[in-house]
């Protein structure tokens, strides 16, 4: 399942231009918060789990036949050499989107050459530096956002009102990401979700708050994990050629899952350990943020960030 939801991702990632790589992103992320908000509800009206595995099961169906009529990616048959069949991936969104078929018959580097097929891998001093920092980021924000997720269930009220209040806050987190993602890009998105995750665990670890105080921290915490995992997820293809791209976004997902599986362990450790270590983690995340940098290699070659339609010769 992860490994679906992972691929549909980078796809998708790599089917959009770079302007709308982000409002897509935080769309697919969106649907994903509203899942839990349906499950929610579900439980809350209907106490049977057998119809929802069968609902569940009849979506996996249909995702698994639709697949096959979902173009491959452009870029990636680009790296491959394979420049026809990237054409006519093209021609097929292009008549999907109602557009007339480009009938594109050379695709051209910056420099003027046809793109050729990569023979050997890009793993660069840059990009290994970059694996390292977002194996770093995504295991402590999948980890934190977990870690959050099984805390709810302290907090005083209706485990089903909670949960969807909380669901809206990370809705509301996804939207913002996609904003500041555009506007301040990766760097200070990354300082901006992981700096509310860390005073929002701070705040519930040190502060004794009561009531409706307890309730803000823990939103302003699972708000501030969103936001960062979100922008780990959209950061991906600015970080990795697109060669390996989801060679790295499988070992980033490897080292955080693995990480994950001790978070219902330490929410339930006496307070006010839990918290602690989500905020340190948080702030040692933001910290990691800033030595990442952008693949320099899209200044290269189209395929990297960038559509193919738009260095093409037509002819």
């Amino acid at each position: 399942m992860i490994g679906r939801i992972s691929g549909a991702f980078i796809l998708l990632m790599e089917l959009s231009q770079s302007k709308h790589r982000a409002f897509t992103g935080t769309v697919l992320m969106i649907g994903d918060a509203l899942a839990v908000i349906y499950v929610d509800v579900w439980y809350r009206l209907v106490p049977y789990t057998t119809p929802l595995v069968w609902f569940c099961l009849v979506l996996n169906i249909l995702s698994f036949i639709t697949a096959f009529w979902i173009p491959e990616s452009p870029s990636w048959l680009l790296t491959q050499g394979r420049s026809e069949e990237a054409s006519q991936a093209i021609d097929l969104i292009a008549k999907f989107n109602g557009k007339n078929a480009l009938k594109i018959r050379k695709f051209k580097k910056e420099s003027g050459e046809a793109t050729e097929a990569s023979t050997t891998p890009r793993w660069s001093c840059l990009v290994c530096t970059n694996l390292a920092f977002m194996t770093l980021n995504w295991t402590g924000s999948s980890f934190d956002y977990y870690l959050i997720s099984f805390y709810m269930k302290y907090i005083p009220g209706s485990i089903f009102v909670n949960t969807a209040i909380s669901s809206l806050a990370e809705i509301t987190a996804l939207i913002c990401s996609g904003f500041a993602m555009q506007h301040l890009g990766f760097k200070a998105s990354f300082v901006l979700g992981f700096s509310l995750a860390a005073i929002g665990g701070f705040c519930i670890a040190f502060v004794d708050p009561d009531g409706l105080a307890i309730v803000i921290f823990i939103l302003v915490a699972k708000a501030g994990i969103s936001f960062a995992f979100q922008i780990s997820y959209l950061a991906m293809p600015l970080l990795f050629p697109v060669e390996i791209r989801s060679t790295c976004f499988g070992v980033v997902n490897i080292f955080a899952r693995c990480a994950t599986v001790l978070s219902p362990i330490i929410a339930e450790v006496n307070a006010p350990t839990p918290m602690v270590i989500y905020g340190i983690l948080a702030a040692a995340c933001a910290v990691c943020s800033l030595s990442l940098r952008p693949n320099d290699e899209k200044k290269k070659t189209v395929p990297d960030d960038r559509s193919p339609l738009l260095e093409t010769t037509i002819q």
